[in-house]
């Protein structure tokens, strides 16, 4: 299912040159080891409020840092 997504987003962007996909869960700092990426078992639990789905300040530090060198890639 997540690779079905993953597949559409990207079809999407690559038809509209307005819209860039910024993969956010392939970047080793989410998870426990850089051996981990991909295995989402093994998310760091120390970036999210105890829902498990919404990031604490220390994952919107990562996000910010992931956004800002998608943005400079873009301008």
């Amino acid at each position: 299912r997540r690779e079905r997504y993953h597949r559409l987003m990207h079809a999407y962007a690559s038809l509209h040159e307005d819209t860039t996909v910024v993969e956010l869960w392939n970047r080793p700092d989410f998870f426990e080891t850089p051996e981990d990426v991909g295995n989402f078992r093994k998310v760091r639990d120390d970036l999210f409020v105890d829902d498990t789905v919404h990031p604490n300040q220390a994952g919107y530090d990562i996000l910010k840092d992931i956004f800002l060198e998608a943005l400079d890639e873009l301008i």
